[in-house]
């Protein structure tokens, strides 16, 4: 039986592309979001240069330079942690994208 074009055939081709266009209108956003993050996580490292400048200042304490060195490793950590998530998200909407454009096309 002809199905004149309709469900799978020219206009389903035609509403998977819709689709795949929308999808990629909303990985766009969301890699949008992910490097401006990424951006905002690199600004821990002024407040660990901070942290350092400081403990330079106090190194006759050394339970306070003890104490600023743990606070600078945890940031530090801390930030890894975020920017590897972020690097994941980035990956993964990356292929989101790929499989999109096989939709599209």
């Amino acid at each position: 039986m002809n199905n004149m074009g309709f469900g799978n055939g020219l206009f389903g081709g035609q509403k998977a592309s819709r689709t795949g266009d929308q999808i990629d209108a909303v990985v766009k956003g969301l890699r949008l979001l992910v490097a401006n993050t990424q951006d905002a996580v690199k600004e821990f490292d002024t407040i660990e240069e901070t942290l350092q400048e400081i403990t330079n200042l106090v190194q006759g304490e050394p339970t306070l330079v003890m104490l600023l060195g743990t606070l600078k490793k945890n940031i530090d950590s801390t930030q890894g942690k975020v920017k590897n998530g972020l690097d994941a998200m980035d990956r993964d909407l990356g292929q989101i994208d790929s499989l999109t454009n096989i939709i599209q096309n």
